[in-house]
């Protein structure tokens, strides 16, 4: 129902419709077959499981065939004539009326499959073809899109009292499947049958013209009626198209014939009584044409009741549009004039009918200025498109805006030309404001996306801030690392030089203490720096647990045997205990478990004056729920308040600042000490208040114990006793240098590149004595030229210790560069990089060992002695740098 003023040489009329108009009513003088075309704009349904099926084939109404009168002669001749010519008159009575039976039957036919076929045509208009074709599926049934695509033809079923089933069909690889059946689900007749059919339900024995209907997209109408199971029907079957042109299905329209069945029952009774008189007239002539007359009085009445039968199915039909909350509307296109509107269209539009029929575009130019060029065009190219479905706003007088959603399909003549647009339009204002209100909250929705997108982008900066800082802290504690352990590596070598003493002479007792104590306190400062390389990879990630089968008890024990010297020194009782029974083995890590049980009893001696210390050993359940092991560790030591448990495992944070004068300590133990716990699966709690002591409890993780023997206290506690009696005594163990071991004369040629005059003297001191001969480089070229020179003349180095930073050429680039002129022989890497990361860095660059400064005389004597007499290659991984095992090439 869409017009443009200008478009594809056609303009908006100025004159008024030539048909009459009913002011009140909205109906014109139009004919039904018009008002039919109008109903186009129904959406279609589906039809019923067994019965022909529906192509829409109706043409435009038809004008019923008058019956020939036929004059009868009266004879002249004697009787035999008269016999005679009674004889003629007979046949050509019979054959006067059976052409009036026909005539009658054929008029009333056409304009029964007329009508049928125009309402065909107007419900298929109601389909959307686009919105059908995406109807495939059995499971869609139950969806919103099949029952919107449904629902027009549901009322138009409704409402319709002689349209017994509508329906649409699709043809697949030459079977015919139903889409849409507006007959409702459980719909049944009297006899129980189902009537209506589910989407894709197969189409059995389909009509002849259904199929032609379905393949040559020509609408099609069935010639004859014909009988089911549901009744007598006929058929009219009409493609459906979408807004491409493109045929998607056809619609099907069944009519039931009861009323046709009586009309043409009425017929026939009207040609049988044409005979009798006939026959009378064959013998007596007056009576002949009497009922010659009497015939031709009683066709004229019988065409007059089919016309009155076709103009009460019109009125059914008129009033099913009249009825519609939808506009159907009908335009001529050749003469551009309403011909047909519903009255609808007064409360849509909010303007009279008549005012459109006077101006077929008082409703064009109620469309909003911003769409009414845009439907001109769209429907101006409907006539060569095909369907069209556009949506536009109208202005009504009061100012108040309505969407409407128009769809219509041009009707084409005889001749295939088009002659007619219907189509309906329906009011989606409410449509419209759900659509703006979804929008709306999109774009809420959207601005929270980009809020949480910023929000991101801020966190993405700020931990790309925080790993920035990250690595600063991490390269200033390498730095740090690195410039303590090189000089580290003098003073605790030449002290333990001086605790040797040379050429037989010994130190007096105050010169041992002197010396004593710089080691102790050298190893001391070693062990800070350990503790902070540890935090340092915790914090990071880095440090790595390594799960293992091993024995908890004997674990615990080596443990109290190592710290049993300084219990000992401060008169206090070291008491291990085990609480019911406790695994022989878990899997766990023993290193950290030690690191952490070294930790909390060393505290528990360091802070305790007088009392005793306590440690036992339980079964548990770990904080996360799991099998585990918890070990208290209890001592009668100063205590601790709220306020200083609150900061207790905080690193670098001591309990009271007074005791860091008075016991020493960074305050880094417990800090790692719970965080190991923790990737040990566990925690560290602590229980305590002032003047009463503090129970520390560490929970780690024991994998599971169903199949794994228990100990029974005193089992637990005679395998310690056994442990303590086979360990060696480790008295003044933590207090003094160890004693310089014998080893092996070490007779190899070695070259050292180092850079420090300090740690040239004492890794001189130590290797030359050993029996080694030595080669000082002070840079890593220099070392590269000597090793290279040396593999030339048939004189190759052993071993190369290699110091990984020093100047002209790294370490690094002195391997990388030894490696890639094809030198082979073992370099290992002496360096005081410590961080996570640097043994692997150091093997990267073509290292085959890697050991830290300071240096230990005895791993290192026997690291260099094992390569110089070609060890066995390391293994992945291998943790400790003293093994000396050598990398495969």
């Amino acid at each position: 129902m869409q017009q443009q003023q200008a478009t594809a040489g056609k303009g908006y009329p100025t004159s008024g419709v030539s048909s009459a108009v009913n002011p009140v009513s909205c109906r014109t003088d139009v004919r039904g077959a018009e008002v039919r075309a109008a109903a186009q704009g129904a959406e279609s349904t589906a039809a019923k499981p067994g019965r022909t099926g529906v192509v829409d084939r109706m043409s435009s109404g038809s004008t019923p065939k008058q019956g020939r009168r036929t004059r009868g002669w009266v004879p002249s001749r004697p009787a035999l004539e008269g016999l005679i010519a009674g004889g003629v008159l007979l046949a050509t009575a019979m054959v006067s009326i059976a052409a009036v039976y026909r005539s009658a039957s054929h008029a009333f036919d056409e304009e029964v499959h007329a009508g049928l076929m125009n309402f065909a045509h107007a419900a298929a208009a109601l389909v959307d073809g686009d919105a059908h074709r995406t109807l495939v599926s059995p499971e869609q049934e139950a969806t919103p899109a099949y029952e919107a695509a449904v629902e027009p033809l549901r009322k138009v079923l409704s409402q319709a009292s002689d349209l017994r089933f509508l329906y649409t069909v699709v043809l697949v690889q030459d079977q015919v499947y139903f889409v849409l059946d507006a007959t409702p689900p459980g719909d049944a007749d009297d006899d129980g049958v189902e009537d209506h059919s589910a989407l894709m339900d197969p189409y059995e024995d389909a009509d002849p013209d259904m199929l032609a209907a379905l393949r040559d997209g020509e609408a099609r109408v069935t010639a004859e009626p014909y009988s089911d199971a549901w009744g007598t029907f006929i058929s009219a079957f009409v493609p459906l198209r979408d807004s491409g042109g493109r045929q998607v299905g056809v619609l099907g329209a069944d009519i039931t014939l009861a009323r046709y069945e009586a009309r043409l029952g009425e017929l026939r009774r009207a040609a049988i009584l044409g005979l009798i008189p006939a026959a009378i007239v064959s013998t007596v002539l007056g009576l002949g044409v009497y009922s010659l007359r009497r015939s031709s009085r009683l066709s004229r009445r019988r065409e007059h009741e089919a016309q009155v039968a076709v103009q009460e199915s019109e009125a059914r039909l008129r009033e099913l549009a009249e009825r519609s909350a939808a506009v159907l509307w009908l335009m001529d296109w050749k003469q551009d004039r309403v011909i047909y509107v519903s009255p609808a269209y007064e409360a849509v539009w909010g303007r009279l009918c008549q005012d459109l029929y006077a101006n077929s575009h008082a409703w064009i130019e109620s469309i909003h200025e911003e769409d009414r060029d845009r439907v001109g065009k769209e429907y101006y190219a409907s006539a060569a498109r095909g369907a069209f479905s556009m949506e536009y706003r109208v202005v009504r007088p009061s100012g108040e805006v309505v969407w409407v959603l128009d769809r219509g399909s041009p009707v084409l003549d005889e001749a295939g030309e088009v002659h007619r647009i219907a189509g309906i339009a329906e009011d989606i204002t409410e449509r419209k404001k759900s659509e703006r209100e979804l929008q709306r909250r999109h774009d809420l929705l959207q601005a929270f996306v980009d809020e949480i997108v910023a929000t991101n982008k801020k966190l993405e900066a700020a931990r790309q801030a925080a790993e920035i800082a990250n690595r600063a802290k991490s390269e200033f504690l390498a730095n740090v690392s690195h410039e303590i352990r090189t000089p580290m590596t003098a003073i605790l070598g030449f002290a333990e030089i001086l605790r040797e003493g040379e050429n037989g002479r010994r130190l007096s007792d105050e010169q041992t203490q002197a010396v004593d104590s710089i080691h102790r306190n050298g190893g001391y400062l070693l062990g800070i720096i350990n503790d902070i390389l540890d935090l340092s990879k915790i914090d990071a990630g880095k440090l790595d647990v390594d799960a293992v089968v091993c024995a908890p008890a004997p674990l615990i024990a080596d443990v109290l045997q190592l710290v049993s010297t300084k219990a000992a020194e401060k008169g206090l009782p070291l008491h291990l205990e085990f609480e019911g029974a406790v695994p022989v083995r878990i899997r766990s890590d023993p290193t950290r478990l030690r690191q952490i049980l070294i930790n909390l009893v060393g505290n528990a001696i360091k802070f305790t004056s007088a009392g005793h210390v306590r440690v036992s050993v339980r079964r548990a359940v770990t904080p996360a729920n799991k099998p585990g092991l918890a070990i208290e560790v209890e001592d009668t030591g100063l205590g601790l308040t709220e306020e200083q448990l609150s900061r207790l495992f905080q690193p670098f944070t001591q309990a009271d600042a007074s005791t860091t004068r008075v016991f020493g300590g960074t305050g880094l133990g417990l800090s790692i000490s719970r965080r190991l716990a923790r990737l040990l699966g566990g925690d560290v709690t602590v229980r305590s208040s002032p003047g009463k002591g503090s129970v520390f409890t560490v929970f780690v993780e024991t994998g599971p114990l169903d199949a794994v023997p228990m100990l029974s206290p005193q089992e637990a506690r005679e395998l310690v006793g056994r442990r303590a009696a086979e360990a060696p005594p480790r008295a003044r163990e933590a207090a003094t240098p160890a004693s310089m071991p014998q080893v092996q004369t070490l007779s190899a040629r070695i070259l050292i590149a180092e850079d420090g005059p300090d740690n040239q003297r004492l890794l001189r001191h130590v290797l030359a004595r050993a029996g080694a001969d030595l080669t000082f480089a002070e840079n890593g070229r220099l070392a590269v030229d000597l090793a290279l020179a040396g593999a030339g003349t048939g004189q190759a180095f052993d071993v190369i210790l290699m110091d990984m930073q020093m100047p002209v050429m790294s370490g690094y680039d002195a391997a990388r560069t030894l490696r890639a002129a094809g030198y082979d022989g073992p370099i290992i890497a002496l360096t005081a990089n410590a961080m996570s990361g640097d043994r692997e860095k150091c093997l990267a660059a073509g290292c085959d060992d890697y050991t830290v400064k300071p240096i230990r005389r005895a791993e290192l004597l026997e690291l260099v002695r094992r390569y110089a007499l070609g060890g066995a290659p390391c293994t992945a991984g291998a943790g400790d740098p003293a093994r000396g095992c050598r990398i495969s090439p």
